[in-house]
């Protein structure tokens, strides 16, 4: 693996490592302004935020690597033939919910386009930005693998040897 894929590779995991040490320190200070008396809005807001950026980016990253959770104990158990075409037909269907929730959050988006979080400016369609980008990855990934295992496109156009 080059040095370009490692770092390519590494950028969600230094995202997310950098996202979590952000809302500790805003959650923190959150606590903190209320218990002396100070009111600083937003901070939780700003926090959540960037929680639920977290979650969609990492689940990417982690389907990509193969690193999710699977449950196979009753596919591998399968015949081989049947098994083959089970694997097809769930990553059709992952691909098929990836794009309904994509487009859900399309909807989202657009209904609230003027609107804004309260106590701090910003736009809601933050919030729903996050799952369009995050289940986009994720059918990008179940594509990818459908097509492998199709015969479209090889193991190595993934970056593994």
């Amino acid at each position: 693996m080059s040095v370009y894929e490692t770092i390519v590779r590494r950028i969600p995991y230094v995202l997310t490592a950098l996202g979590l040490l952000a809302v500790v320190g805003l959650i923190s200070a959150a606590v903190v302004t209320r218990n002396v008396g100070i009111r600083v809005g937003g901070l939780q807001t700003i926090a959540q935020l960037i929680g639920v950026w977290l979650a969609f980016l990492l689940c990417g990253a982690l389907a990509y690597e193969r690193r999710h959770i699977r449950i196979d104990f009753f596919i591998d158990r399968l015949p081989e033939t049947p098994r083959r075409y089970h694997r097809v037909l769930v990553l059709v269907m992952n691909i098929g919910f990836c794009v309904v929730l994509m487009l859900g959050s399309i909807r989202a988006i657009q209904q609230f386009a003027d609107s804004t979080a309260p106590n701090i400016a910003i736009p809601i369609p933050l919030y729903y930005l996050a799952p369009l980008v995050g289940f986009g990855l994720l059918a990008s990934v179940y594509l990818l693998e459908l097509l492998e295992r199709l015969g479209v496109v090889s193991t190595s156009m993934r970056g593994e040897t």
